[in-house]
């Protein structure tokens, strides 16, 4: 479930996702909005999850499901 503010550039409230265990690591992702993500995989065992709201209006947010297969480790919302 995937419930945020939405705007094309997903700068206000998102979700990001990147490959790895820390914010340095590569962006797979930005979402915002309404529609619900496809399935997202990693390359390794870790995915860095951020949340980030500027506060100005409320939304429900979003729910997560981590499912580890052997390829990786694959989130959907």
């Amino acid at each position: 479930m995937l419930s945020l503010e939405f705007d094309y550039m997903c700068q206000y409230d998102y979700v990001e996702i990147r490959d790895g265990d820390s914010v340095d690591n590569r962006i797979i992702k930005r979402f915002c909005g309404n529609d619900r993500p496809p399935p997202i995989r990693s390359t390794g065992p870790s995915l860095h999850v951020l949340f980030h709201s500027d506060g100005s209006k409320n939304f429900d947010g979003f729910h997560a499901i981590f499912e580890e297969i052997t390829e990786g480790i694959k989130m959907g919302f």
